[in-house]
């Protein structure tokens, strides 16, 4: 991991964080230095949900064509996926 750099001294005015065209994707220095950098490749996640879960979704989700899962559970790497595996414990649909 590369070394942190010091943090920027703390603003004189709000308008230095206010996100507007120009900062949008330039965030201000003191959160781009500690925030890590994202991967080359992006993370492959399987998310396994018990068909009972699946069950009470499964309507909703087909129904609507901009739906998207909300799943809260756990996760753990899984070296066959080379990704992460998210045990559901709860699922919605939003």
């Amino acid at each position: 991991m590369p070394p942190r750099r010091r943090a920027p001294s703390v603003a004189q005015n709000v308008q230095e964080y206010r996100h507007d065209d120009t900062r949008m994707n330039n965030p201000p220095a003191g959160i781009a230095d500690i925030a890590p950098v994202p991967p080359a490749q992006p993370t492959s996640y399987m998310v396994y949900v018990s068909l009972d879960q699946w069950s009470q979704v499964k309507a909703q989700f087909e129904s609507a064509p901009d739906a998207q899962l909300r799943v809260t559970g756990y996760p753990a790497y899984d070296p066959d996926l080379e990704g992460l595996a998210v045990f559901a414990t709860t699922i919605g649909v939003t």
